[in-house]
């Protein structure tokens, strides 16, 4: 059994929450404002303000009244091996 301990990049879209988060990427260790950056534009993003960035570093979530929103949040002893199984189940 392997444990993975980071952070996770999550999206939200302003559809009533009914389909959760969506999966962004994954990080070893606290990531850095270009590492942020580049998961948004692979998420699709083509401008991404500094504020934004720093938003998300430090949780992110929603602001105001935008469309999407994205979270990071510390991952700990997340087991790949537990996750399988409950995937079976």
């Amino acid at each position: 059994m392997k444990n993975l301990k980071g952070y996770i990049l999550t999206r939200e879209h302003n559809e009533y929450d009914q389909y959760g988060g969506y999966f962004v990427a994954w990080f070893s260790k606290m990531p850095t404002e270009s590492q942020i950056v580049d998961a948004l534009k692979q998420d699709g993003e083509t401008i991404v303000p500094k504020e934004l960035v720093e938003h998300i570093l430090s949780g992110g979530g929603r602001q105001t009244v935008e469309n999407y929103w994205w979270h990071l949040k510390p991952v700990k002893d997340f087991s790949i091996d537990a996750a399988r199984n409950e995937n079976k189940s």
